[in-house]
């Protein structure tokens, strides 16, 4: 057996017995080299492949809650990091929907190219970075650094924000920027990426093109507490005052009550609804024709619903409250 003996032959040798004994051999051996053969180009066809895996992961990796199939995957492709401490940075593109989701599908790809394009170069020297995009609005990275210090990581992060953000500036498209705790271990992927895309609907308050920290986002769940008959009150003498400055006045009150106290995208809505509503209520008490003046509650709902900033949502306000305004004025003149 030490020297790869296959079989044995007893004596006298019987021609069948050889023959047999030969054939069994020569079948061995041509299912090793098939064998071989086949692992050969099992092997050049997972090279072949491996960026497209690699891609396939980097997207998948953001949404895989089986921490052991990550670590397996991350095993069979060869990925290697040098660093073991991890930050994830989630970019969202700004005004989309108004913006590039109004482009043809082609047009669109162009864009995403672009985009592609600048943050190819941004991460070029790094090669700590796994860069892939989510969505047609989204990319996420995760960076590392090798001296595994996690002051320096968080300083990396914030710098390469600012580049992505200046980069895509320069080709007229605003992007956000929300970036995760820092964690040691790639199989927590899903929990920080989490982190990173709850940054972002910090937006709401902070406005456009921010970097916004996971770490810095107030957590506190106070939220703002307005009288909404107190509300109706205002809103009744700013709209009959026919001020442009009392309109703008009362809204800017009520939306830096609401930043001071960290109100929710959810909440903010609801308190611009209410404001819309009570707009009607008031028309309805003068006698006035709502639809002479303004529209239904559902279309201005869904007029405010798309706004992705405070700042956004608060100019559309004091525009709106100004129409109905002017309206009002115009009604009771007519009544008079």
């Amino acid at each position: 057996l030490n020297y790869d003996v296959f079989d044995y032959i007893l004596k006298p040798v019987i021609e069948d017995e050889m023959i047999t004994a030969l054939e069994k051999l020569i079948k061995k051996k041509n299912e090793e080299q098939n064998r071989k053969s086949q692992d050969e180009e099992a092997k050049k066809l997972l090279e072949k492949s491996r960026p497209l895996l690699i891609e396939k992961l980097k997207r998948e990796v953001f949404y895989l809650n089986d921490a052991h199939e990550i670590e397996e995957r991350i095993k069979f492709l060869d990925i290697r990091f040098k660093c073991e401490l991890f930050i994830i940075m989630v970019m969202e593109i700004d005004d989309f929907a108004q913006s590039i989701g109004k482009l043809s599908y082609i047009q669109r790809q162009i864009q995403f190219m672009k985009v592609q394009n600048v943050l190819n170069n941004v991460f070029l020297f790094e090669r700590e970075a796994l860069l892939t995009q989510i969505d047609e609005m989204h990319w996420a990275v995760i960076i590392g650094d090798e001296s595994n210090d996690e002051n320096i990581l968080k300083d990396k992060s914030i710098s390469f924000a600012e580049k992505m953000i200046y980069n895509l500036e320069l080709i007229d498209i605003s992007v956000s920027i929300g970036i995760s705790d820092s964690f040691e271990n790639l199989i927590n992927v899903n929990n920080y990426f989490s982190q990173a895309i709850l940054s972002l609907e910090h937006k709401f308050i902070r406005g456009k093109a921010q970097i916004i920290r996971y770490e810095d986002v107030c957590e506190s769940k106070n939220e703002s507490i307005i009288s909404i008959q107190k509300l109706h009150d205002n809103l009744r003498k700013v709209l009959t005052s026919g001020s442009k400055e009392d309109i703008s006045r009362f809204t800017s009150d009520v939306f830096k009550d609401s930043a001071l106290t960290g109100t929710s995208t959810i909440s903010m809505k609801y308190i611009v609804s209410s404001i819309m509503i009570g707009t009607h209520v008031i028309l309805d008490e003068m006698n006035i024709p709502n639809e002479v003046i303004c529209s239904d509650i559902l279309s201005l709902y869904n007029k405010f619903e798309k706004y992705e900033t405070l700042d956004d949502m608060k100019k559309a306000l004091i525009q709106e409250l100004k129409i109905i305004s002017e309206g009002i004025s115009a009604q009771l003149k007519d009544y008079n």
